[in-house]
């Protein structure tokens, strides 16, 4: 929940970046796709665990959770398939600008950390090493591991700024647990032989 927060946040602040004049060129263009692949399908995720912790009670159609979780669906549908929004990805990123402000803007954000004392997980470093080698040759058939895993990577960057954030002014260390979750599937899936 809060890696999809804060991922609808900052591509609304990056729209809006965009339509005064004052944003990095091709941002927003990936982030708005990127946001809706992976909102939507990870809220489908969040809503089955609902359903879930409501026991028996989360399957029966009085509570209106079933419901829910039926609605999450056409999300995937009316903002376009993972497919679709993965090829919008490839398609931006035939704006060499566009990759490089999306890399500069986790470099920039991961260099604020530092020089504040946060040190990025090695899965962030690795992610992001592995996007900067895929993204200048990706092909058709890397669009999906592709932007799933930029949108992946984007919100593990947002979860430790949140996490550093909220340690430093409300000595509250729940951001780095939702962070160590999020981490604990890879950010950018292997390559299947």
């Amino acid at each position: 929940y809060e890696a999809m927060l804060a991922l609808n946040f900052e591509t609304a602040l990056a729209l809006n970046r965009h339509e005064r004049g004052t944003g990095a060129p091709g941002l927003a263009r990936l982030l708005a796709p990127l946001t809706k692949l992976a909102c939507a399908r990870q809220s489908i995720w969040a809503a089955s665990e609902l359903v879930e912790s409501f026991g028996g009670a989360g399957y029966v159609e009085d509570t209106g959770i079933p419901r829910v979780l039926r609605n999450l669906h056409v999300h995937c549908i009316w903002e376009g398939t993972t497919s679709v929004l993965a090829h919008d990805v490839l398609r931006a990123l035939r704006a060499p600008e566009a990759g490089e402000a999306f890399l500069a803007d986790i470099d920039g954000r991961l260099s604020t950390l530092a020089d504040h004392g946060t040190r990025a997980p090695d899965a962030i470093v690795h992610a992001r090493r592995t996007l900067a080698e895929l993204m200048p040759r990706a092909q058709e058939s890397d669009g999906r591991r592709l932007a799933w895993g930029m949108a992946r990577t984007y919100q593990s960057v947002l979860l430790l700024e949140a996490a550093a954030w909220r340690q430093a002014r409300k000595a509250d260390g729940s951001g780095w647990t939702a962070l160590r979750l999020f981490l604990q599937d890879a950010l950018v899936s292997p390559v299947l032989p």
